[in-house]
């Protein structure tokens, strides 16, 4: 192998610009609130609809 043939290994940037910090913390309050809601709708609704769920 020819030393202009050795390939050295390329490094990533460790870091995140505006939009990708953005969309993270959206992704999360989103998320959580998927296991929140059906918490809160069962002390709400009253218990004939909850045996519908």
């Amino acid at each position: 192998m020819k030393k202009s043939e050795v390939k050295t290994p390329q490094k990533l940037k460790r870091e995140l610009g505006l939009g990708a910090v953005t969309a993270i913390v959206v992704g999360n309050m989103m998320g959580s609130g998927v296991f929140t809601s059906p918490q809160t709708l069962v002390q709400v609704a009253n218990p004939y609809t909850n045996m519908a769920a």
